[in-house]
């Protein structure tokens, strides 16, 4: 967004300036943008404040910001934060609770943009996952990416979790987490590479190509 903004505002002085444009025209244009950018510096300064105080409150090794889609009995689609700790457990901070999970109740993790998610089958899914349950609930994920053109776009991580659930309910279910990624890639990538995180998640950069972080490095899969 910040992009955009600053397109609109660069747009309106230059059309102000060089093309004579109305100045009823031109400073609503200007103000949107310089109120755009007020806010969306504001949230980044109160997003960055909170990510310090929750690594040094809880002694986190990682923190990044999510949007919730599914899961953790939370009410969807709020801003949520995954932190890794020092022992080797994933943390899940939201306004209504702290939830910490080790990693070894996790089956695997899958990184994967909406659209190529979309594309691959549940069993290739369910692989990717290394899931241990029974339970498909693939489907409604696909559904809930498919009706929105904005998920397509994002990063979506997924996070099995081991569960002796045999219920056939197709919806989302409590060993299921699903989170658009709301922070950049590159920070991401500090979270991958973690050694504690490697043997769990694979990124999926398109529908030919996996990669599996390994305990040492990374590996290919097809």
């Amino acid at each position: 967004m910040y992009i955009i903004y600053i397109i609109i505002l660069l747009t309106s002085l230059f059309l102000t300036f060089y093309a004579n444009l109305s100045l009823w025209l031109s400073i609503p244009l200007f103000i949107v943008a310089i109120l755009g950018l007020f806010f969306e510096l504001r949230d980044f300064l109160r997003s960055s404040l909170l990510t310090k105080n929750l690594i040094t409150q809880f002694k986190l090794k990682w923190v990044g910001k999510f949007v919730l889609l599914e899961g953790l009995n939370l009410v969807p689609n709020q801003d949520l934060y995954l932190g890794l700790t020092r022992r080797e457990s994933l943390m899940f901070f939201s306004t209504q609770q702290e939830t910490q999970i080790s990693l070894e109740k996790i089956d695997g993790m899958l990184s994967i943009k909406g659209s190529d998610l979309l594309e691959l089958s549940d069993d290739r899914i369910h692989t990717l996952l290394n899931r241990t349950s029974e339970m498909s609930v693939y489907t409604y994920v696909k559904n809930l990416i498919s009706d929105t053109n904005y998920l397509r776009k994002k990063n979506i991580l997924l996070i099995s979790l081991k569960s002796n659930n045999k219920s056939k309910n197709r919806r989302m279910n409590t060993d299921l987490i699903v989170l658009i990624q709301a922070s950049d890639a590159k920070h991401f990538k500090k979270f991958a590479k973690s050694p504690e995180v490697r043997s769990k998640l694979r990124v999926h950069y398109n529908k030919n190509s996996e990669i599996h972080f390994a305990k040492n490095d990374y590996q290919e899969t097809n």
